[in-house]
Formats: C-alpha cells, sequence, structure tokens
C-alpha cells in the first residue's frame, strides 16, 4: 500500500477460488455463475468495482445473483464481478 490504514478502514484479503466477470444489459437483474458451490459466506459480489452486500443490494440463489438495487436493473455495460472464495 501506498498510503497506511486510517482507524476502522476495512482490508480484505482473499484467495479467489472462481471468478465469474459480466457485462450488464439494460434493464439486467440476473446473473448465473458457472461454480454451484457459491453461499452466502462464500461469494462476494461487486457492481462496477464497488462492493455490494447481499439482502440490500443483490439476492442469493445458487448459483443464480439476483440484483435488487437497483430494482430496476443494471445500465447497459456495468461491470457485474462475482467472486467465490474458499
Amino acid at each position: 500500500m501506498s498510503t497506511p490504514l486510517l482507524a476502522h478502514d476495512e482490508l480484505c484479503i482473499m484467495n479467489a477460488n472462481a471468478e465469474e466477470l459480466f457485462t450488464a444489459n439494460a434493464g439486467q437483474t440476473k446473473f448465473t455463475a458457472t461454480d454451484t458451490s457459491t453461499t452466502s459466506t462464500n461469494i462476494q459480489v461487486y457492481l462496477n468495482g464497488i462492493f455490494q452486500e447481499i439482502g440490500t443490494d443483490y439476492t442469493l440463489g445458487n448459483p443464480s445473483v439476483t440484483v435488487i438495487n437497483p430494482a430496476t436493473g443494471l445500465t447497459a455495460g456495468d461491470n457485474f464481478d462475482i467472486v467465490i472464495t474458499r
């Protein structure tokens, strides 16, 4: 890191077992990972590089992720990243 962390900053170091990057179509809400071992404890989801919260921003199926915020779906060209950790 080029600058030190501040108090209460969060730093996440992870080992990705699988990662799938999608480019959204206009209004798209559902993204399906090919890895079927997704659980609420081993998945991280990012929208355009910003971490998303389960239950607030998306719901988790197996292996589908459904965007609930924004309710109208994503904008065409948005980057949607599903990371499965171990």
